[in-house]
């Protein structure tokens, strides 16, 4: 009786071959597009900024 161990094949890495490149076409973008809003007044923009860093809302 023999304690033979089998012959273990060597690790394949998934990274040893790229996929096939995707085409423009093919892509899809991953979110809506819209319109920069009008700039606020900085009034606005610092009572947002205290409520944010407030906790307040």
């Amino acid at each position: 009786m023999t304690d033979a161990v089998p012959p273990v094949d060597p690790p394949v890495s998934r990274y040893a071959h790229l996929p096939e490149p995707v085409r423009l076409e093919d892509t899809v973008t991953s979110a809506e597009a819209q319109a920069i809003p009008d700039e606020k007044d900085d009034y606005w923009r610092e009572v947002e900024w205290m409520l944010r860093v407030s906790g307040g809302g």
